[in-house]
């Protein structure tokens, strides 16, 4: 379809991924769900990656010996 955006997904690729990746935004954050999967796996094949994975909020407060209440975690949380 002309001046369509795809997306890869799997095996096959997606129409409109604007609304896929915002419809599903939680499960592609989530790396243990296999939308999460999928993309980190993704990622990892068209950069060229051995392995690819996220950062938990408790393991990066637990690397930089910061309480939570003393950082911004929005990133993690979406809550201000």
């Amino acid at each position: 379809e002309q001046g369509a955006v795809y997306q890869r997904y799997g095996d096959y690729y997606t129409m409109n991924y604007r609304d896929e990746g915002h419809a599903h935004l939680d499960e592609y954050a989530d790396g243990s769900t296999e939308r999460g999967q999928c993309l980190l796996k993704t990622i990892c094949e068209d950069m060229g990656f051995s392995s690819l994975g996220y950062q938990s909020l408790n393991g990066l407060l637990e690397a930089i010996g910061i309480d939570k209440e003393k950082i911004c975690t929005y990133c993690w949380t979406g809550k201000e």
